[in-house]
């Protein structure tokens, strides 16, 4: 197991992609990371309905920007008012973004899933050599 698993390990991660293959591998990856991943969502009105479910938590979020012709922007919104922060993953460009997002980390598609774990770790403050959460 490498550093960035170790660190990574028994986080909830929440994935929101609407591209099987992408979303299979970004599991994948998370997975063997030790990750819970919560998804993946393909579609926003599945991604909100997870966020509003009552006793929702994660420690973090990827959300690709467009779902299925529809941005992602509201489930942002409401992971910012909990206090989820998120990578946003995309192939559009920097315009696309709503001004109140264009700060938030992100990531152009295709995703490399080195860089993604260790932006991951950034988001969540964590350094490569972090242990795990201890078990509650």
């Amino acid at each position: 197991m490498n550093t960035t698993q170790r660190t990574l390990e028994g986080r909830r991660i929440l994935l929101a992609e609407d591209a099987l293959a992408i979303a299979e591998e970004m599991a994948t990856a998370l997975g063997d990371a030790g990750v819970d991943v919560i998804g993946p969502f393909p579609r926003l009105d599945r991604l909100i309905e997870a966020i509003e479910t009552p006793g929702f938590s994660a420690d973090a979020a990827l959300l690709d920007v467009d779902l299925r012709g529809v941005d992602v922007f509201p489930a942002a919104k409401r992971l910012k008012a909990l206090g989820v922060p998120f990578i946003l993953t995309t192939g559009f460009a920097a315009e696309h973004i709503p001004p109140d997002f264009r700060d938030e980390p992100r990531l152009e598609k295709p995703v490399d899933l080195n860089v993604l774990m260790k932006e991951l770790c950034q988001l969540l403050g964590l350094p490569p050599d972090a242990s795990p959460p201890a078990a509650s």
